[in-house]
């Protein structure tokens, strides 16, 4: 809450009635690398401030020391989290964007395959084009060879 250190300070703070609407409005994660340094140095390394000596003297004291624990691992958790979410971000944009131009590029096959199953009817229906012209052709080569036959004869 960016208030002295002092016993007096913390007498007071504890005293305070709106310190429990604080702690639950409080922002986890906006709290300054710097402020969490001074916890843990200050706080949480010292082993007159662990669960175990605390509950000893009182319980609500426990109770502040295991929420100060918690917001500590919480902040700095989140602060270790941030790059890796805005990377995760950055991916998420590049795999939209990659999904977009695979739909894309999918459409243009789709088109093409339907431009290719056409040519490939028309190249079927010309083979079978092909295929009658030339059995005409052998009826015509026979036709033109019996009359030649007919031709040297007369």
């Amino acid at each position: 809450f960016e208030r002295d250190t002092s016993w007096d300070s913390a007498m007071l703070l504890l005293q305070d009635v709106c310190l429990m609407k604080d702690m639950a409005n409080l922002k986890k994660e906006k709290i300054k690398s710097s402020i969490l340094q001074k916890l843990k140095n200050d706080y949480l390394d010292d082993a007159r401030f662990t669960q175990e000596a605390i509950g000893v003297v009182s319980k609500a004291t426990n109770c502040i020391q295991a929420y100060i624990a918690g917001v500590y691992k919480y902040s700095t958790t989140v602060k270790k989290l941030k790059p890796k979410q805005k990377r995760h971000a950055k991916l998420t944009a590049d795999l939209e964007q990659s999904h977009k131009i695979l739909g894309k590029k999918r459409l243009h096959q789709e088109e093409l395959q339907k431009h290719l199953n056409k040519k490939s009817v028309k190249m079927e229906e010309s083979f079978g084009q092909i295929k009658q012209i030339q059995a005409t052709m052998k009826v015509l080569d026979k036709e033109v060879r019996d009359a030649q036959d007919l031709l040297e004869t007369i």
